[in-house]
Formats: C-alpha cells, sequence, structure tokens
C-alpha cells in the first residue's frame, strides 16, 4: 500500500481542524445562547461554568473526533476528503487502544512540532505519533 504524501495529511488534518473549530463555534454559541434564555445577565461567575463546560465539550468532541472515527475502517471528513486512512504497521485496522495512543501522543508531542518535522522528513513520511502508536496513513483504493 502507498504511503500517503506529507501534503495531503496536511491538508487533511487542517480540514479536520476546520470541522472541530465550527462545531466547538456550535457549542459555545449553544452553550451562552441556552444561558441567556433564562433571561439573566451573564455574571462572571456563570462564564466561568460556560467556559468550563465548553471546553470538557470540546475535549470529548476532540476525542470523539479523532479516536472513534480513526479506529476500525473508520476516516475523519479531512481523511476522506483526501482519500487517506490510518493503518496499523501490518495494514490492519486501529483498535480502540491504539487509536487512543495515536491520539494521545499527537497532543503530547504538539509542543515538540519541529523535532516532529524533522522525524517525519527523514521517515518516510511517519510523523512521531505514527512511530509511537505502531501506524501510517496511506492512500484509499491502492
Amino acid at each position: 500500500m502507498k504511503e500517503a504524501s506529507i501534503i495531503s495529511r496536511l491538508l487533511a488534518l487542517l480540514i479536520d481542524y476546520f470541522v472541530l473549530l465550527c462545531s466547538w463555534c456550535m457549542v459555545l454559541g449553544m452553550s451562552i445562547a441556552g444561558y441567556k434564555a433564562g433571561g439573566d445577565e451573564l455574571s462572571i461567575a456563570d462564564l466561568e461554568w460556560i467556559l468550563l463546560i465548553f471546553l470538557l465539550f470540546c475535549l470529548l468532541i476532540f476525542l470523539f473526533y479523532f479516536v472513534y472515527l480513526t479506529m476500525g475502517e473508520s476516516s475523519t471528513i479531512g481523511k476522506k476528503l483526501m482519500g487517506i486512512t490510518v493503518v496499523t504497521n501490518s495494514d490492519s485496522v486501529l483498535s480502540f487502544f491504539r487509536s487512543f495512543i495515536r491520539c494521545l501522543s499527537f497532543v503530547l508531542f504538539l509542543p515538540l512540532w519541529f523535532i516532529s518535522l524533522i522525524i517525519t522528513l527523514c521517515f518516510k513520511g511517519k510523523t512521531l505519533h505514527d512511530i509511537v502508536s505502531g501506524t501510517r496513513v496511506i492512500k484509499e483504493g491502492l
């Protein structure tokens, strides 16, 4: 199976981030609208609660999006549009655990993006979170 190009992976990630941003904005808008429907003015304490709930929902949406939609034979919206998918190094579908490890390592290695970029360029397009989770991204249908 042919490895996905770095460009197609980056475009898929940008599409996925756009989808997540839209969903997060909807959650925030609904949170504020629901609170204001009560007719009261929003205090600082109210805004803090809304922010806390919003952040928890963002975390849940992020985990659902990148863990659930990557495991099995599923793909995120960005990956589907770019025609790529994530598989294990032995070309089997991802389990929940492997998908969770991939997502967690992606988040943990974000501060090390420069090192991850160098590794990606040196290891045939495999990112640091691919190496840790034992996965690779391939073009579908080839």
